[in-house]
């Protein structure tokens, strides 16, 4: 009975993290239609809703596959008992407490971006708790660019408070200009607060920036290397939590989605924005579900449009980012758990290749060392 808890606990930041994702498109996808909605855009959105519910039934499916594979294949399991796993947690807390007066700022970054917070579960992973954004702001480290674009977040989630002003979303983007994702996160804040212009300034902004950075992947590395310094649990324990963490911090997408819908998208410029943000974010963001939802909004203009060829190519697209999350490439998550090698190749691809290149990487590399008779992991979970 041991391996069927501890299996899933494991898994939960991994596996079903993606299956949450994908879940937060169900929302943007259940708006009431307006009276004056075109009705071409209601039927798409329909038709993705349901793309939507079967992609997340397929993934529920393959997970409960795979945890029972797992089970039966107890030489492959990473075992943790309940009590070491809360010993390490509380480690790796004590730890992350201990940093709030290190004299480097990063580190008391680190104390106010992973500490445990009280009715944090209350508020849900958007907005945390209404301190966290006190916390942040007085960290007075907005070159931080997570803790920058942390604040942005927390803002959007936050817009009525009086902290939260147009001139610290100028401040902190312009400080993160060369990222588009600090745009991203600035134009969200802006379709929040029902700035039509400011939206449109901050997408042509992120348009002109060098590159794209991912919230996710600064977190989980950031908090991977901190507890990993202090030699606290192992690689296992410290990648899930790790994962966990990345989790938290991604780039909330809801309030650009609103925006680019309704009789919004019958203003050219609006509609144009919106395009141009939706291929942005297919074109440039590391992750797959900020992929998945850039082309999303560009089915919802192209649909507005009464565009079918274009909504149906942005669907096309949408179902190839999917199929990676299904089968073969969840299943090396699994093999990563019980090779530190795999982890640390995680970490040094993810920037360079993105989440799908980088698993594909992994898959490779798995593979030829299956062939070459090298491979010592979780064969039984490779396919050839």
């Amino acid at each position: 009975m041991k391996a069927k808890i501890v299996v899933p606990i494991i898994l939960i930041s991994l596996f079903w993290a993606d299956y949450f994702l994908l879940s937060q498109y169900s929302p943007i996808l259940q708006l009431a239609p307006t009276a004056e909605a075109n009705t071409s855009q209601n039927t798409a959105l329909v038709s993705v809703h349901t793309k939507q519910l079967s992609i997340t039934n397929s993934l529920v499916a393959a997970g409960e596959n795979l945890i029972e594979y797992a089970v039966a294949k107890a030489n492959c399991e990473y075992v943790q008992s309940s009590e070491e796993s809360a010993k390490i947690s509380a480690q790796q807390e004590a730890f992350i407490l201990s940093l709030k007066d290190s004299a480097e700022p990063e580190k008391r970054a680190a104390y106010v971006l992973f500490k445990s917070r009280e009715q944090e579960v209350e508020y849900g992973y958007k907005t945390k708790t209404p301190e966290y954004l006190d916390d942040l702001i007085a960290l007075n480290e907005l070159e931080i660019p997570l803790v920058a674009l942390e604040i942005m977040r927390a803002c959007t989630n936050q817009d009525t408070n009086p902290v939260c002003t147009n001139q610290l979303i100028d401040k902190l983007s312009s400080l993160h200009k060369n990222d588009s994702q600090a745009w991203s996160y600035a134009a969200n804040y802006y379709a929040k607060t029902e700035q039509d212009e400011k939206v449109i300034a901050a997408v042509e902004l992120a348009l002109e920036s060098k590159y794209t950075s991912s919230s996710y992947f600064m977190a989980m590395n950031t908090y991977y290397k901190t507890i990993e310094a202090a030699n606290i649990g192992n690689y296992v324990s410290s990648f899930s939590t790790a994962s966990w963490h990345g989790n938290k911090v991604l780039l909330y997408h809801d309030p650009i989605s609103r925006w680019c819908r309704g009789d919004n998208l019958s203003n050219l410029q609006i509609a144009q924005a919106c395009l141009d943000i939706g291929q942005l974010w297919e074109n440039t963001s590391l992750t797959v579900f900020d992929k998945i939802m850039g082309l999303a909004i560009q089915g919802l203009v192209h649909s507005a449009e009464g565009n079918n060829e274009l909504t149906l190519f942005a669907e096309k697209r949408r179902e190839d980012l999917y199929a990676p999350l299904l089968n073969p490439l969840v299943k090396d998550r699994w093999v990563m758990f019980k090779d530190e090698y795999f982890i640390q190749m995680y970490f040094e691809l993810f920037e360079s290749q993105g989440e799908i290149g980088t698993l594909q990487t992994i898959n490779k590399e798995i593979l030829n060392r299956k062939a070459a008779g090298t491979f010592q992991g979780c064969s039984f979970l490779i396919n050839d």
